[in-house]
């Protein structure tokens, strides 16, 4: 048993803590994914030095939901384009009155219109523009806006082939492109092709390699209406476990907690065993996998070591 501060802790090897879980800043995870595979965007943050974590004195606590004071709601949009089906322009009108809600009007178009570009994209519209006057501030219902859209599709692009290059820890390339839910010859799709990318990142981060980043670089063929991907896989290094600290449980809760993890000091670290010890302690960890406010990970890339603290103290707890 360790003490960080008068805090108890159940420690597992030698010290010191982890890593995030969108990884740490060569970019971002993961934000993000603009697609801005026009020009190679997508990242991976990867994780912050150990001298740039700041243990917080009491537990994290949830911003509340709900607290936006003056929330904008759009109540009406009309699209207009001069190629769409009506029956599209009204499906994009619609998600857009489902899912746009912000503190002011300004913000109100500006999400709008991204909202806008992102559903053209996921129909293979990648080249899309959306513009707008402004929102109009509508009398009744209160804090509601009305926004006209138009929009220019430019060409519908299908999926030509996905390659990868510097893959190393993974050589089988079609293993790499079964992780994406898009087939050559479909509708190129922003959305299928971010979950492919966070696919592959799962799989990387399984293997050790808390460090991955992937870089997808997008060309156009025009006359055919192709887009083609090739991915530029950055591994980084493996890093393997160098100990597991738990704040805010007794040393016998801690002591049962770690003799049944899945994941200790010495293996190669594992995100969905990490995963798996979260989820089998509920009581323990109300916080999600993923939770930076709750897991602290320290890496040392001079030994290939990573250690990590998982925040159990109830929220606000000093």
């Amino acid at each position: 048993m360790s003490v960080i501060g008068d805090i108890p802790t159940i420690s597992l090897g030698l010290g010191v803590r982890f890593y995030n879980a969108r990884m740490r800043s060569r970019s971002s995870s993961t934000a993000f994914w603009m697609l801005c595979l026009a020009v190679s965007c997508l990242s991976a943050q990867k994780v912050r030095p150990a001298s740039a974590l700041v243990t917080p004195s009491g537990g994290p606590c949830p911003v509340p939901k709900g607290q936006i004071l003056g929330e904008m709601k759009v109540s009406q949009v009309i699209v207009k384009s001069n190629k769409l089906p009506p029956s599209t322009q009204e499906q994009i009108a619609h998600a857009i009155e489902q899912h746009v809600k912000v503190p002011s009007v300004e913000s109100v178009t500006d999400q709008a219109l991204d909202h806008a570009r992102e559903d053209l994209q996921n129909r293979g519209y990648f080249k899309a523009t959306a513009v707008s006057d402004g929102a109009t501030l509508n009398a009744m219902p209160r804090q509601t806006v009305s926004l006209t859209i138009r929009v220019e599709e430019g060409p519908q692009y299908r999926l030509g082939e996905i390659t990868f290059k510097n893959n190393k820890a993974i050589q089988n390339t079609k293993v790499l492109r079964s992780l994406f839910p898009v087939k050559d010859g479909d509708i190129f799709s922003r959305d299928k092709i971010g979950d492919g990318l966070e696919n592959l990142r799962k799989v990387y981060t399984e293997l050790g390699y808390i460090n991955f980043t992937s870089i997808p670089n997008t060309t156009f063929d025009d006359e055919k209406k192709q887009a083609f991907l090739d991915i530029d896989v950055d591994e980084d290094m493996k890093f393997y476990v160098r100990s597991i600290d738990i704040l805010g449980v007794d040393q016998a809760t801690g002591d049962e907690i770690l003799r049944d993890a899945p994941l200790s000091r010495g293996q190669f670290y594992n995100s969905r065993l990490l995963e798996v010890l979260i989820k089998r302690h509920p009581a323990v960890f109300r916080f999600a996998p993923d939770d930076p406010g709750h897991i602290w990970r320290d890496l040392d890339e001079h030994a290939g070591t990573v250690a990590f603290t998982l925040d159990a103290r109830p929220c606000g707890q000093n």
